[in-house]
């Protein structure tokens, strides 16, 4: 193969990876958020009660 072919199909390759790299990091940040924020209402009495008039 010579580079004609090959740098596209690099530059494809580069261009997957940082979408999937970034939407993973999206992902872990959003998961944190919301466990952190179900964790904080669990943890305080005021959220212990709102959890328990909707539960």
């Amino acid at each position: 193969m010579d580079a004609s072919v090959l740098l596209p199909l690099i530059g494809l390759a580069v261009r997957a990876v940082n979408g999937l790299a970034g939407w993973l990091l999206t992902y872990a940040i959003h998961s944190t958020l919301l466990i952190g924020g179900l964790l904080l209402v669990a943890a305080t009495p005021a959220g212990r009660r709102l959890a328990a008039a909707h539960g």
